[in-house]
C-alpha cells in the first residue's frame, strides 16, 4: 500500500473463472475540500490520436454501425467560409460549430477521398488537408457523418503532476454521439458542481454523486428543468418562464413563434427564431417569447449552492449501504430500434452483469471521506489470460465497491478513458494498445480530478 498525509493506494488481485483475474486499485483521500476538476493542457497530437482511435478501434469493432466519417478540427486562424444560407434561421458565433453546418451541407466521403460541391468549400478542405486536421474513417454504411473534434482534450499525465489525478465526467466521443453541429467530440456531459458553484448542468435521467456543505454524501437524478438558469442577468426557469427542450424526449424544437438558446455547458451556442432547432446532445435549449441572448454569452445556474462537490454520470454502485443491482440511470443503445432518439453516451454497455470493461467508480465511505476505484480492463491488443485484467461488470464493480467500505458512490467514465495516477504514475495498464509493441495508449480527455 502506498501512502502519503493525503493519499492511500492499495491494489488487490481478484482470481477469476479460466484462470482470467480482475485487478483492482483503491485508492482513499483525506476529504472533498481539495478534490477539484482538473482541465488537462491541450495537446497537438490528440487529434491524430482521436483518428487513430476511430481506424484502429472503434470502427473496426462494429464496421456495421458507422458510415463514412469526417473527423476535423479547426486550427487558429482558420476563417471558416461564409456560405449563404449555411446555418439558415440559427445564428451562431462558434467556428467549429459553424464549420459543421458548413460541412454537413457540402461535403461527402467518396471513392476514399472528401468531395465537396461548392468551390469556397473545397478551398476550405484543401487547408483543412494541409494543416493535419481532417481525417476520414469508412464504416460500412453508406452515409458521411461530420464530427467536429473540439481544442479542450489533452493528456492527464501531462498536466500537473500532483498527488492524484483521474479521468471522471463522461464526454462527446463517439460519432453518434454528434448529434447536432453543436456537438464536438470533447465535450463533458452531465452535472458538475464544485463549492456550490454549478460548471455543467445535468443533462438525461442520471444518477449524481452529491457531497454537502454538511459532509452528507447521496446519490441523486438531478433535473436541469428544476433549476434558474441566469442569462445576461436574469433568471429563467421551466414551465414559469421558459421551456427546456432536452434529448432524449426531443431532437429538434416545433416550429412555433418565440426563440430558442442553445446552450452547451456555461454559454450560449446559437440563437434561433421560429423553432425547428435541433436538440444538442451535450446540452438543451431554452425557449422564451423574447429573444433573451446572443451566441457567446455566458449561463449560470442556480439551485445546489449547498453542494460542496457533486459529478453525474451513473449508474450507481452502492446507495445507502447497499449495492446497485441493475440499470437506474437511462443510456442509449444504438443497436436498440425504440431508442430513436440518440442521445450520449451511446456505446454504453447494457448487460448489467454480463459486459466487462475497464471500470471508475468514486464514492463515500463510512468516515464521510472519498474512496476512488479502478477496475483494469481487457487489453485491446494481446491480452494473455492470468497477466492481464479480464475487465469488470457493473454488478462486479458494485461489490468491489462494497468491499473497499463505499456507502454510497457511483460510476465515473470507464473504458479506454479509465485512469489513476498516484505522483503521476500508475499502478494499472489502459486498455488501449499501439499495435506496433502493444504499449499503452493514454485517451485525451477534458476533464478530470485532482486533489490540490
Amino acid at each position: 500500500m502506498e501512502r502519503d498525509c493525503r493519499v492511500q493506494s492499495e491494489t488487490k488481485v481478484y482470481p477469476l473463472g479460466d484462470g482470467e483475474i480482475q485487478r483492482v486499485q483503491i485508492v482513499r483521500l483525506n476529504g472533498w475540500a481539495s478534490l477539484d476538476f482538473l482541465h488537462p493542457e491541450t495537446s497537438d497530437r490528440v487529434f491524430a490520436g482521436i483518428v487513430s482511435l476511430y481506424r484502429e478501434f472503434i470502427v473496426p469493432a462494429c464496421p456495421w454501425l458507422f458510415g463514412r466519417m469526417i473527423l476535423f478540427r479547426l486550427p487558429e486562424g482558420l476563417e471558416v467560409p461564409d456560405v449563404p444560407g449555411l446555418t439558415g434561421r440559427i445564428g451562431t458565433d462558434d467556428r467549429l460549430t459553424k464549420a459543421a453546418f458548413l460541412l454537413r451541407q457540402y461535403a461527402r466521403v467518396r471513392k476514399g477521398g472528401v468531395r465537396a460541391s461548392d468551390e469556397r468549400v473545397r478551398a476550405f478542405l484543401e487547408m483543412l488537408e494541409r494543416s493535419g486536421s481532417i481525417g476520414t474513417v469508412c464504416g460500412k454504411l453508406p452515409f458521411t457523418k461530420i464530427i467536429p473534434v473540439g481544442d479542450g482534450l489533452g493528456f492527464l499525465s501531462e498536466s500537473e503532476p500532483s498527488a492524484f489525478k483521474c479521468n471522471a465526467p463522461f464526454f462527446v466521443m463517439d460519432s453518434f454521439d454528434c448529434a447536432t453541429p453543436f456537438d464536438h467530440v470533447g465535450t463533458p456531459i452531465g452535472l458538475m458542481v464544485k463549492d456550490g458553484v454549478i460548471l455543467n448542468p445535468p443533462l438525461f435521467h442520471r444518477e449524481a454523486f452529491l457531497i454537502r456543505n454538511k459532509g452528507t454524501a447521496s446519490v441523486e437524478i438531478p433535473d436541469i428543468r428544476k433549476l434558474e438558469i441566469g442569462i445576461g442577468g436574469k433568471r429563467y426557469l421551466h414551465g414559469k418562464n421558459a421551456v427546456i427542450f432536452v434529448r432524449p424526449s426531443c431532437s429538434r424544437t416545433k416550429r412555433a413563434g418565440g426563440w430558442d438558446t442553445v446552450i452547451v455547458g456555461d454559454r450560449v451556442t446559437a440563437v434561433c427564431g421560429g423553432g425547428g432547432t435541433p436538440v444538442p446532445g451535450s446540452g438543451f435549449v431554452l425557449h422564451t417569447e423574447e429573444q433573451i441572448a446572443f451566441p457567446g454569452e455566458s449561463v449560470m445556474y442556480y439551485g445546489m449552492e449547498d453542494v460542496l462537490f457533486g459529478i453525474q454520470t451513473g449508474n450507481s454502485t452502492v446507495v445507502g449501504g447497499t449495492g446497485t443491482e441493475s440499470f437506474v440511470s437511462s443510456f442509449y443503445n444504438i443497436k436498440d430500434p425504440f431508442h430513436w432518439i440518440a442521445y450520449p453516451p451511446s456505446l454504453y454497455p447494457h448487460r448489467y452483469d454480463r459486459d466487462r470493461a475497464a471500470r471508475m467508480a468514486i464514492g463515500s465511505d463510512s468516515g464521510g471521506k472519498p474512496v476512488v476505484i479502478w477496475a483494469e480492463g481487457a487489453a485491446k491488443i494481446g491480452h494473455e489470460p492470468g497477466k492481464d485484467s479480464l475487465g469488470a461488470t457493473l454488478l462486479e464493480m458494485a461489490q468491489y465497491c462494497i468491499e473497499a467500505g463505499i456507502v454510497n458512490g457511483i460510476n465515473l467514465d470507464g473504458g479506454g478513458s479509465a485512469q489513476i495516477l498516484v505522483r503521476n504514475e500508475r499502478s494499472l495498464k489502459m486498455t488501449d494498445r499501439n499495435r506496433c509493441d502493444r504499449s499503452e495508449m493514454e485517451r485525451a480527455v477534458p476533464l478530470g480530478l485532482i486533489l490540490r
